[in-house]
Order: C-alpha cells, then structure tokens, then sequence
C-alpha cells in the first residue's frame, strides 16, 4: 500500500512529524469537524453523535465550535433525521454548556492528566492567568502550557461562546446534599461543577444542606446542629443564579 502525499480531506500535502503524517492546513474540513466533535465529546453533551456533526458541517450549517453555539430550531428544521425530539435535544445539550467554572472549561478540553483539581493546583483563577500560563516543572503544567500553544485559536473561539464564571471574593461555594434531586444525580453533580460550586460531605465551611424532602435524617441533624441553612433544590438554584428546569427537558 502506497503512502498517501496529500490529505484526503482538503489536499494538502502532508508533512511528516515523527511517525505521522499530519495535514498542517487548519482549514481542512476533517480538522474542524473533529475539532467540534472533540468539544462536543468533552462536554459531554449526551445523545450528539459525530453522526450528527458531520450531517450539519456537510449542510453547512455549521463550520466550526462557535455555529454550532449560534444554531436555533429553524436551522435544523428539515433537515433529514431531525426531528423534533432530536432537535430539542441538541439545542437543550448546548444551552447546558454555555455557562461554566474555568476549572470545568479546562477539564472539558481534554488535556492529559489536567484536570480541575490540577486547574486549582496550579493556581489558575481566570481567562486571563490562563491564556498567559507559562508553565513550570510539574508534567501537568508542560502538559497545560502546550496545549495552550498548540490550540489558542481554538480556545479563543470557544472562549467566545461560553461565559467562564467568575469566583466571588475567591471563595468556592460548598453544597451538601440529602435525598432525591430532579435530576440524574450524575447531571446534578456535573451542572454544581460546571458553575464552579463544590459538592461534600456537611463539614465546617458547607454553605447549604440541599434537601427536598423534609425528613428527618443524619444529614439534617448535623447540619441543623452546625447551623447550616438547609434549602430546596429548587431554592438553591435562584440563590446562585443557574436557570434550570427542574426535571430536565
């Protein structure tokens, strides 16, 4: 089998790096494709397939991260596949994902071996210290400061479409919770990350008990002994400003 010279996506040639054969043009239609993909993976915006990428990139509806933050219902209203139901889902999987913590942003990236506690480790509390980070000796910091090399077009389009929350007076807000919430508790803890809010145990420093349910339980009592403010889900929501329909879509 003969080794392919050009890309087969957009025809440019192709340069060696390493063993690999890499297309340099950021314009190639298989980079951008994957490139969104690789966002919407990492934002784990369930139920959108690459499938579904590739069907609105070849409809050019989309043609990178920031379209696909831009679509409304109109857009993919006949296109074929697209029902009502897939729509609203695709539509409710992006609007989920337009708000979130730096730590959680970074996260999503899919850099290796950085996540959000490595974010809080290196000490990194805005957009700014981040798009500035020059790295250290730590494999985590090397591994942060070239992939802000590599991809700062990319993290400044995404930048552009979604608001990085900012932390009040430095302080990390910390929630416990007891019983039932509305929502798969995966989802649950995943939109207090998104939002940059800590979930544990009921401890010194816990700002809220979330509890829907008025049972009695240990939970309760400690946090009732602690004098720790024990509110509804949907209570806490309206304290810190996350619009969310309870029960899902």
């Amino acid at each position: 089998m003969n080794t392919p010279t050009n890309c087969p996506s957009c025809d440019t040639l192709l340069v060696h790096e390493g063993v690999h054969l890499v297309c340099k043009n950021k314009r190639c239609p298989e980079q951008q494709i994957l490139k969104i993909v690789h966002w919407v993976v990492n934002a784990q915006m369930d139920g959108v397939a690459e499938s579904t990428i590739r069907t609105l990139y070849d409809a050019g509806i989309i043609g990178c991260i920031k379209d696909l933050y831009n679509l409304k219902a109109e857009d993919l209203t006949g296109i074929e596949g697209f029902g009502d139901r897939k729509i609203q889902n695709l539509l409710y999987q992006i609007e989920n994902t337009k708000e979130m913590s730096l730590e959680s942003f970074c996260d999503k990236l899919g850099i290796p071996l950085v996540g959000e506690k490595a974010i809080k480790k290196l000490e990194i509390n805005s957009v700014e210290e981040l798009l500035k980070f020059n790295g250290g000796e730590y494999v985590i910091a090397q591994n942060l400061k070239a992939f802000i090399d590599e991809n700062r077009d990319m993290i400044e389009e995404l930048l552009e479409c979604v608001k990085i929350k900012t932390k009040t007076g430095g302080k990390t807000m910390k929630v416990a919770v007891t019983g039932p919430v509305s929502i798969k508790r995966s989802e649950f803890d995943k939109l207090l990350a998104d939002n940059g809010i800590e979930l544990g145990s009921i401890v010194k420093g816990t700002d809220y008990l979330i509890c829907n349910e008025c049972s009695q339980s240990a939970k309760t009592t400690k946090a009732l002994s602690m004098g720790i403010p024990i509110i509804t889900e949907e209570m806490f929501y309206e304290k810190v400003g996350i619009k969310r329909q309870l029960g899902g879509v």
